[in-house]
């Protein structure tokens, strides 16, 4: 059997058993998962969209009291599942796309590292128990999935645009992955028209003509500022003439109203600090999320994509919701980047420190709400650890890049120094 034969094969039999294993554990854990705090957020149970789903057809306001936090839009989309579908069935099938996905946006030159990064989305147990625990951060992996795909077709640009627009409407903290997906856009048009007018660039990086890079950026931002615009008003309408929502949603998200624990740092952060503060620091808490977002796509300009998986990783990291999903999906992308793994420092600590307190997270929160035995004190240490091993990971994913670059360019320097002194 031929290997072009051979691989859709597998990439079928493997879909099927992520599907297999999806659907078994809803069918089984499915209630004991909803009511994880690790899995489901105020902006992200699917349990809250059931009962806003049911005002909404009675005629009320889903966001007249504190039980709605998502996006208008994504709540008309979720009315359509729950009145046509089956919803665990639609989860995990949506789950499994999002593994395909990342793994065909790939496929085209990195067919060994889309592998991985499709096993790893695949089988990661973080994936499977958000999905069975239906949140619906799944249905934001499934967006940013479908970016990932769209950003290298040309065709697609005004789409990819519209859908960073319903991604930072979606989860208003993955704003800050426009810009680095911009720059991923710039950088497969580039590489295409000089594969179609074989030229050879080795000198030249697809911003080098300023006036045209800077210009096509400002296209991409006033599409992506049109969509944000016409999303707007397109809530404005489903909800009868209505800008509640806004409150519910952003300034909801923004002010860190709900401070149910999570297995972010915030929640407790706020918990135990005093009202007169409180403003303050939601701003500095807030612009912390959302200003590096500049600073790593300039660094990070010659390498877009590892800039967007890095992006990712500090949305996770920052925004005052974070669950499982997000986890998964960002351990996932960066599953493509193996050849980082010699330049790491910081790998295995890091990945014990996650596995341990990920373990430690649902004894903890036994000990604390079921037993009475412990107090906050024990959650919010596993909480803070895990942050600050995404922190580290963060931090050594950074400097590993930095070293493989720099030793790359020094090898090839000597390469060339070595073939001049030959013919000298």
């Amino acid at each position: 059997m031929t290997l072009a034969i051979r691989q859709p094969i597998k990439t079928l039999v493997y879909a099927s058993l992520g599907l297999f294993i999806r659907i078994f554990v809803s069918t089984h854990f499915k209630d004991n998962l909803r009511q994880r705090v690790e899995i489901t957020t105020p902006i992200n149970d699917w349990k809250r969209i059931q009962e806003a789903i049911y005002l909404w057809n009675s005629g009320l306001d889903p966001y007249s009291g504190n039980l709605l936090h998502e996006y208008p839009v994504s709540l008309q989309f979720y009315k359509i599942i729950a009145s046509y579908f089956n919803v665990d069935l639609a989860f995990a099938i949506t789950d499994v796309i999002i593994a395909l996905l990342l793994r065909q946006s790939l496929a085209s030159e990195q067919s060994s590292k889309a592998q991985w990064v499709f096993l790893t989305y695949l089988f990661s147990p973080l994936t499977i128990l958000a999905c069975a625990g239906q949140s619906t951060s799944i249905f934001t992996n499934f967006l940013i999935s479908i970016i990932c795909l769209t950003l290298q077709i040309e065709q697609f640009r005004a789409l990819t645009c519209v859908l960073c627009a319903f991604l930072a409407c979606n989860n208003i903290h993955y704003a800050t992955t426009i810009l680095p997906i911009f720059l991923c856009i710039e950088y497969c048009s580039y590489r295409r028209q000089n594969k179609q007018h074989s030229k050879d660039t080795s000198e030249l990086t697809y911003y080098s003509n300023h006036k045209k890079f800077l210009s096509s950026l400002i296209i991409s931002g006033s599409l992506c500022l049109l969509s944000v615009i016409t999303l707007m008003l397109a809530s404005y309408l489903l909800m009868s003439n209505k800008w509640s929502f806004l409150k519910a949603t952003y300034l909801f998200v923004l002010r860190v109203q709900d401070l149910t624990p999570n297995i972010g740092m915030i929640w407790y952060f706020f918990t135990v600090m005093f009202d007169f503060f409180a403003d303050f620091f939601i701003c500095v808490v807030q612009i912390n999320a959302f200003i590096h977002a500049i600073p790593i796509s300039v660094c990070l300009r010659d390498h877009p994509f590892f800039a967007l998986s890095i992006t990712i990783l500090m949305s996770t990291i920052f925004q005052p919701y974070p669950n499982l999903a997000h986890i998964g999906l960002t351990t996932s992308l960066l599953a493509q980047y193996l050849d980082l793994i010699p330049f790491m420092r910081q790998g295995l600590k890091v990945a014990c420190a996650m596995i341990s307190c990920l373990s430690l997270m649902p004894v903890f929160w036994h000990l604390w709400i079921m037993m009475d035995t412990a107090n906050a004190n024990f959650y919010f240490g596993a909480t803070l650890a895990f942050s600050a091993s995404l922190v580290l990971l963060l931090m050594d994913l950074l400097t590993a890049h930095g070293h493989m670059v720099i030793k790359r360019k020094y090898d090839l320097y000597n390469k060339e120094k070595t073939e001049s002194g030959c013919f000298s």
